[in-house]
């Protein structure tokens, strides 16, 4: 009978652990090149938009925003084991012996690590997931953050009638995770206290959001699945305050920054928002690219100008300095 150590401890483990670790202490040899032709009043504007890659993205911003990030809001990847006109999200390698999951721990846990580093000491983190990844994600946020600084597991109810294709179960949650990274210096905002469910009729679902973003874009399909501004608006005002800072650096669509202009323009606020976006390709054939819109990035700062001018019009109050990150060195790309 095989012998077990007692003193092994608890953890998760994955292959290819150890090489993300050292992915978090490698340099970076990016910079950030000023676009001023993309952005919004460029000269003025505090807000920030990135065009390229989060993992070096991170390392650059830690110069300059070191502790100083009040609430992250992501939506990484699903790794879904599907394909998305827009944005693929499918880890290729054999989901039945696990390397799809290692993939996807081996790139979430150096971004989670250096998002930490970004967050202020009352500064907190929601992540999104569904059920592919939410039990893995839990671990290594565990790992990143303390398991003493998980605050919440939130359900959010996405889908307001069932899908009969469906065999067994019609999915209609996903999750949002929510650590603090001192959970001892946690301030909420809120009134009253929430439950850690949250049906459509009070955060949303992506009917909503979708009808939304094809308002804004003049009846065109642009994105798939984008989340609903109620949410996002949500999520930032329970922990955070009119001149925080706001951080997503899987910006997607560029939700975050829609819910940080609306909130702004509601209270009077001065959130500032950062943003992060891969130039990804999207799918030729899809109704994105034939509307002119070649990448996400793309994407973003369109439903960003669009969110300005529809809230500020030209008095040029508002606006963002649009960046891309250029790598040097050795197998470098723009």
């Amino acid at each position: 009978m095989e012998q077990y150590s007692c003193n092994e401890p608890y953890a998760l483990n994955w292959t290819g652990k150890a090489a993300a670790y050292r992915v978090i202490q490698e340099r970076t040899a990016a910079t950030l090149i000023p676009q001023p032709e993309l952005s919004a009043n460029f000269d003025t504007a505090e807000n920030i938009f990135i065009e390229g890659e989060n993992l070096d993205a991170l390392k650059v911003l830690q110069t300059s925003y070191n502790n100083k990030v009040k609430c992250i809001i992501i939506d990484p990847p699903y790794n879904t084991w599907k394909n998305n006109v827009i944005y693929s999200d499918r880890f290729k390698e054999n989901k039945e012996n696990g390397d799809s999951h290692s993939n996807w721990l081996n790139m979430m846990l150096p971004r989670l690590s250096l998002a930490r580093d970004l967050m202020s000491d009352d500064g907190v983190i929601f992540v999104h997931i569904d059920d592919n990844e939410a039990h893995n994600l839990r671990l290594v946020m565990n790992e990143v953050f303390g398991e003493e600084n998980f605050v919440a597991q939130i359900v959010w109810e996405y889908a307001y009638a069932p899908v009969n294709l469906r065999k067994h179960f019609s999915k209609s949650h996903e999750y949002i995770l929510f650590y603090a990274k001192q959970i001892n210096n946690l301030v909420y905002y809120g009134s009253p206290r929430l439950k850690s469910t949250w049906t459509h009729r009070e955060v949303g679902h992506y009917q909503d959001s979708m009808r939304e973003l094809r308002a804004l874009f003049d009846g065109e399909k642009i994105f798939d699945y984008p989340k609903p501004v109620t949410l996002t608006k949500q999520l930032i005002s329970l922990y955070s305050q009119e001149n925080d800072l706001i951080l997503d650096f899987f910006a997607g669509s560029a939700t975050t920054a829609h819910a940080v202009i609306d909130l702004n323009n509601e209270d009077g606020g001065n959130r500032k928002f950062i943003l992060v976006q891969l130039a990804e390709l999207c799918d030729k054939e899809s109704e994105t690219y034939k509307a002119g819109y070649k990448t996400i990035a793309d994407i973003s700062r369109e439903r960003i100008r669009r969110v300005i001018r529809k809230l500020d019009g030209d008095t040029g109050n508002l606006g963002f300095k649009s960046y891309y990150l250029k790598r040097y060195g050795l197998g470098a790309t723009q």
